[in-house]
């Protein structure tokens, strides 16, 4: 392992794993009549020999990718962060450009926010975290169809959004907080947009996704222009389906209030949660403020919700 982290350290890739050693020459007949036993390779050796490969046939692949994804959660595991930092960046760095706004971008980076948490640097924790947050809201919803992903996505998306909003509000960035909130709820809503932008948003996900289905086979160190050019594209299409429903920017959503009225909305996980309380415009103290809640989940559900029926 030490070997592995000065090799990466000093970027000059990985090496094989060492042969074992020889017998001594001074060994006895017999003990030299039995052959030595060969010891398995480890995970790490495995994992070594697998990425070397992969760089010689697939270089700049997603399949390279996932070998670093792969190495960085052993060296991570076995202590090294700096060394997972940096196999977890090669990772990054390919899947930006293969695999934008999907899963494999998502966890490269809430993985390299766990590096940052653990050297107690809040404010670069909280850009890594709400960065894989925004991964899935490249992605968009999944189809109605496509169970898998949206049980995948619900999940996973679900806890992104609220490691985001609570490292923001933590960090103090109490507006950026709600934004982030804002945005789950557009991924997760199913939007009331007439039929036709249905239409149009149904069409962009689908060339969307057979951008990436491009992008995913390519490598970025054979078929660079195409990369370059594909991922333009995809990055175009996100912004129109933005355009058709993205979330609503705060100085607009503040205005909209009418005077006297306060904006709740709630982030809640299983143990703790925020409340965001939102004031219009005519107001002279902060438009959003924030209040930790404590409490069982489902309590504060049923709380929420009572609350919200008893003023509605």
């Amino acid at each position: 392992m030490q070997r592995l982290r000065e090799t990466l350290l000093a970027e000059a890739g990985i090496p094989s794993s060492e042969r074992p050693e020889r017998p001594a020459e001074s060994s006895t007949k017999a003990a030299a009549a039995v052959p030595p036993k060969k010891e398995e390779p480890s995970p790490l050796e495995n994992l070594q020999q697998a990425l070397i490969k992969a760089e010689r046939e697939m270089p700049g692949s997603l399949m390279v990718s996932d070998l670093w994804q792969d190495l960085g959660e052993l060296t991570f595991a076995g202590g090294d962060p700096v060394a997972a930092a940096i196999t977890w960046l090669r990772a990054l760095d390919l899947r930006e450009k293969l695999a934008p706004g999907t899963l494999r971008e998502a966890r490269t980076l809430h993985d390299l926010a766990r590096v940052h948490a653990k050297a107690g640097r809040d404010l670069a924790t909280a850009s890594f975290l709400c960065r894989a947050a925004w991964a899935l809201d490249r992605r968009g919803r999944p189809p109605a169809e496509d169970a898998e992903a949206r049980d995948v996505l619900g999940a996973e998306a679900a806890a992104y959004d609220r490691d985001c909003i609570a490292a923001l509000a933590a960090t103090h960035q109490i507006e950026e907080a709600f934004l982030a909130l804002e945005r789950s709820h557009v991924r997760g809503a199913a939007l009331a947009l007439s039929p036709e932008l249905l239409r149009q948003r149904r069409q962009i996900d689908e060339e969307r996704e057979q951008t990436l289905a491009q992008l995913g086979g390519l490598s970025t160190s054979r078929d660079r222009d195409e990369v370059d050019v594909l991922d333009g594209h995809a990055r175009e299409l996100e912004a129109r389906r933005e355009a058709i429903a993205g979330p609503l920017g705060l100085d607009r959503l503040r205005a909209s209030l009418a005077p006297g009225t306060v904006l709740l909305a709630w982030s809640l996980g299983e143990d703790d949660g925020f409340l965001f309380a939102v004031h219009g415009t005519e107001g002279t103290g902060p438009g959003v403020e924030v209040f930790p809640l404590r409490g069982n989940a489902v309590r504060l559900r049923q709380r929420a919700r009572a609350f919200a029926a008893s003023t509605g």
